[in-house]
């Protein structure tokens, strides 16, 4: 491995933490609401946080969406009052 390479390792194991804990987390609340088995769990969890990430996704892009159109007026509203 490269240095490069290898610098990467300890933000990937942080997120691969982060993404542990988030799914754990995910797993205790959906065996408060069904009787299932582990797999069923651990894939219900996977799912959960997929759309949540999708919406979340989404609402960024709006925001940028937002952000970029908000410019755009700045400008022109700059370039009239010249």
């Amino acid at each position: 491995m490269t240095g490069v390479q290898t610098c990467a390792l300890p933000i990937c194991e942080e997120v691969a933490r982060i993404a542990a804990k988030n799914i754990n987390r995910e797993i205790d609340k959906l065996k408060k609401q069904f009787d299932a088995s582990e797999i069923e769990y651990t894939i219900m969890a996977a799912l959960s946080i997929a759309m949540e990430n999708h919406i979340n996704i989404q609402k960024l892009n709006n925001n940028i969406n937002k952000n970029q159109i908000n410019n755009i007026n700045n400008k022109i509203n700059e370039f009239f009052e010249k």
